[in-house]
């Protein structure tokens, strides 16, 4: 069972004008009146006397309102205020993962940015792990404060910004409902911003490009930032075929699914895609690891000698250089399909950061035959603390290199895993095959999850595992 609210982000104009006729309210109304500061009549009703009498009964303490009628100010106006407020509200208590993103119908929705949102004894706040903001540093997240009470109304203040390379974060306010918030507003005259979460599984954004990652998994979200039609992805619900729990991801692409957003343009590089990014991303320190399970549909087949990676860790921040003619920007790992074999392939760079060499280093995982119509589970660990690379099929270890992962001339800002399918180089099968037309590729995933061992990521190895939904 989920719980999925989508959030409008306004800016303040009339601090918690919506958080009407609230027991909170009522209490802060009675205790400023005691305390000789007229805060009206105490009706629960946010308004302007209200607002005014806190605000001039902070200053007294020498503090400022922040715009959010939380444990901070009752603490001040009496000690066991708070916990009068409070009582009750444990039944909301819970970690709720989120994806932040704006909307323009000129580009439709972009995300910017993921994490957790934490619920405790009413009181909102977000959790330290799996951040991402793409738009400023992740410590803006810490001005995030807000309040739920019994019936699940909930009001948050966080200054944020919702562009990319300009602007500055600015504050903004958002109630409603956890179980169904659906407020209006914008952050300028152009940008809407959405806030999306759930508590324990996964879920999709009404345009089905990002999916809110299940809490168990060690991401915030995974998001398809190129575009797609409704049959490229389906997050689905069946136990009797979902590797554990009840959902897993369905991938197709078939001839012609290219796309593109306003760096990159699938369609004029020769490839075709439907892949998520996840995000948190990771930074190239200590042990990272991954880990999936995936099938093949029984029709699948190999476009060799295109290239077809299912799953791969790509760089931030890391090396350029050309591949064929094209423009690149190596990734780490790619599993990459070729001829009839499953292979992890090792990026190694060597070169300058602006004209990298890319040596592929192929290790053999096993057999696409083996692959289709059952599940096989994928696990990795890129050790950048001991200098090590190892994966593992089926809790099995297959590969074991005893080398850093990626070259120190050329550490990234951050790394990052990507599932899907993505095919690099479409015109090679065309040529060899003296055919226009691409054959349709169907991929399923499930077990998406990311932590800092290899127990921590497959369950092969720790049984114990939670499923992520």
């Amino acid at each position: 069972m989920y719980k999925i609210f989508t959030v409008f982000l306004i800016s303040v104009t009339l601090s918690l004008s919506a958080v009407s006729a609230s027991e909170n309210v009522l209490a802060t109304q009675k205790k400023l009146n005691a305390l000789g500061f007229n805060a009206g009549t105490a009706d629960g009703i946010w308004g302007s006397s209200t607002k005014n009498a806190l605000i001039e009964y902070l200053l007294t303490k020498g503090l400022k309102f922040d715009g959010v009628l939380d444990a901070n100010e009752f603490k001040m106006l009496d000690l066991n205020v708070t916990n009068a407020l409070f009582q009750g509200l444990s039944g909301w208590d819970g970690d709720y993962p989120f994806v932040l993103s704006r909307f323009n119908p000129s580009e439709s929705k972009r995300a910017l940015g993921s994490g957790i949102l934490i619920i405790k004894n009413g009181v909102i706040s977000v959790s330290q792990k799996n951040r991402l903001l793409d738009t400023s540093s992740t410590n803006y997240y810490d001005t995030l404060k807000g309040q739920i009470d019994k019936k699940g109304n909930a009001s948050i203040s966080f200054d944020v910004n919702a562009l990319h390379g300009k602007g500055s974060p600015r504050k903004v306010f958002f109630t409603g409902n956890i179980n169904n918030l659906e407020i209006t507003g914008k952050f300028d005259d152009f940008f809407q911003l959405f806030i999306t979460l759930s508590d324990d599984t996964s879920v999709m954004s009404s345009d089905n490009l990002t999916m809110v990652a299940s809490k168990n998994s060690g991401y915030g979200s995974h998001s398809n930032f190129f575009g797609q039609k409704k049959k490229n992805f389906q997050l689905i619900t069946n136990p009797d075929k979902a590797r554990r729990g009840e959902k897993y991801h369905r991938f197709e692409v078939s001839d012609g699914d290219c796309f593109f957003n306003d760096g990159w343009n699938d369609c004029e590089n020769d490839r075709e895609r439907v892949e998520f990014t996840a995000t948190p991303m990771q930074k190239p320190t200590g042990n990272q690891c991954f880990a999936f399970s995936i099938m093949l549909d029984d029709s699948f087949q190999s476009v060799s000698p295109t290239n077809t990676s299912l799953g791969q860790i790509h760089q931030k921040g890391g090396p350029k250089g050309f591949v064929e003619g094209m423009k690149s920007n190596p990734p780490l790992i790619q599993f990459d399909v070729r001829h009839d074999y499953y292979e992890m392939n090792w990026h190694v760079l060597s070169g300058s950061v602006n004209n990298v060499n890319d040596k592929s280093v192929y290790y053999k995982l096993l057999s696409i035959g083996d692959m289709k119509g059952k599940w096989t589970d994928i696990s990795f660990c890129l050790d950048f603390a001991n200098n090590k690379i190892s994966a593992w099929v089926n809790g099995n270890k297959k590969v074991d290199i005893d080398k850093a992962p990626i070259n120190a001339k050329f550490i990234p800002t951050a790394i990052y895993f990507k599932h899907g399918v993505y095919r690099s180089f479409i015109s090679k099968y065309k040529a060899s095959q003296g055919t226009d037309v691409m054959p349709t590729q169907i991929v399923f995933y499930d077990e998406v999850r990311r932590g800092s061992s290899i127990n921590e990521v497959d369950f092969n190895i720790n049984p114990s595992l939670e499923i992520i939904d």
